[in-house]
């Protein structure tokens, strides 16, 4: 995945989408469908990657093409796409949350 310029995401639907993670973690920008499921909530609404209609093929093309066409773009949606996924998805992040949810669960109890 390293060697890519973009990651398309064309996906009607997905729950997750681990591979948007990898690609984000090799700071490479994401295009992927802005109602396809779990995506949205992925790439941050946007934040982290371009949000784009997947079953508009025109309009998936212009979100492909805009990317591609503008490097310095390019570079900075893969950064923020990097950023997001360490800052939110990295095991010391999701373990963190997780003893946070079971510590309140155990002071519930």
């Amino acid at each position: 995945m390293r060697g890519l310029d973009l990651f398309a995401h064309p996906s009607l639907e997905e729950s997750f989408g681990l591979v948007l993670l990898e690609a984000m973690r090799e700071s490479i920008p994401v295009v992927a469908g802005a109602q396809s499921g779990g995506v949205p909530w992925v790439l941050d609404s946007g934040k982290a990657g371009v949000l784009t209609d997947v079953q508009d093929p025109a309009q998936l093309c212009k979100s492909i093409l805009g990317i591609l066409g503008d490097r310095e773009t390019a570079r900075i949606i893969g950064m923020q796409g990097r950023e997001s996924c360490i800052d939110r998805f990295s095991l010391d992040r999701v373990t963190s949350q997780y003893e946070h949810l079971y510590a309140e669960i155990v002071r519930q109890r």
